[in-house]
């Protein structure tokens, strides 16, 4: 799981989701309205905006992993059915993922989403990352897990399956050879550094996000990074950056 970035859709677009939206109808007519829109050529520009933000490979906005298939709400329509139509309800998924969520949707105490959202939340910000196995696990804050981490793995269980575990590790290999590929200061890095673009730029899972921004830049490689050669530092921290905004896509 990572940050997603979703370019707002046309003006158009915008529109005739409003002028589509529920309020006050069944969750089975809401389905079906969802249904007839689905297939027409009216949701087409929502389908390639999602595909677009998914990056080159379209990987599921949860798992990160696999390919992306359809549009999942967010907030299923089960449980708010005037949220069929909100373009910031969409969420590019695979077909393992769609399956898993379904309507599952759990809520705090005050009513807030116990799941995380990609489109609108740092998955970093719940979830930390163990570099050695590529595995997902929640924060621990003041003697508990987060909680939204805890339901998201739980709900959605595929971000933990070993071959988006293996995704992840692939990620951090790629990144810190290129990283300890980079000379210091006094040479010239042109190729090094298109090696860690490259990397950055193929990294599906928001591990360049984990060690340019979150805990792993305290990894020693990115310690020693910053030390022997800070430019080439910023310019990754950079890199990262535009990476969770589809820029280097």
């Amino acid at each position: 799981m990572r940050r997603v970035y979703v370019k707002r859709p046309s003006l158009a677009s915008r529109v005739e989701l409003h002028r589509r939206r529920l309020d006050g109808v069944s969750a089975e007519e809401g389905r079906k309205a969802w249904k007839r829109f689905r297939g027409s050529v009216k949701s087409r520009e929502v389908v390639e905006i999602l595909k677009k933000a998914a990056g080159k490979r379209g990987r599921c906005f949860y798992c990160s992993d696999s390919l992306g298939a359809d549009i999942d709400h967010f907030v299923p329509i089960s449980v708010t059915v005037n949220k069929t139509f909100d373009w910031r309800n969409f969420v590019w998924v695979c077909p393992v993922c769609n399956r898993l969520k379904g309507d599952r949707f759990p809520l705090d105490a005050a009513g807030f989403a116990l799941l995380i959202n990609p489109t609108i939340e740092d998955p970093w910000e719940y979830l930390i990352l163990d570099i050695d196995t590529g595995v997902l696990a929640p924060r621990y804050n003041q003697g508990m897990f987060d909680v939204k981490a805890e339901a998201t793995l739980k709900v959605i269980p595929s971000i933990t399956y070993e071959a988006a575990e293996e995704g992840r590790s692939r990620s951090v290999r790629r990144i810190r050879e290129a990283v300890k590929r980079i000379p210091d200061s006094s040479q010239p890095l042109d190729e090094e550094l298109r090696e860690l673009f490259r990397a950055v730029r193929e990294d599906d899972y928001g591990v360049a996000s984990w060690f340019a921004l979150w805990e792993g830049r305290n990894e020693a490689d990115m310690v020693d990074l910053r030390r022997r050669n800070p430019q080439a530092w910023n310019r990754f921290v950079a890199a990262a950056q535009s990476a969770r905004y589809g820029q280097l896509c």
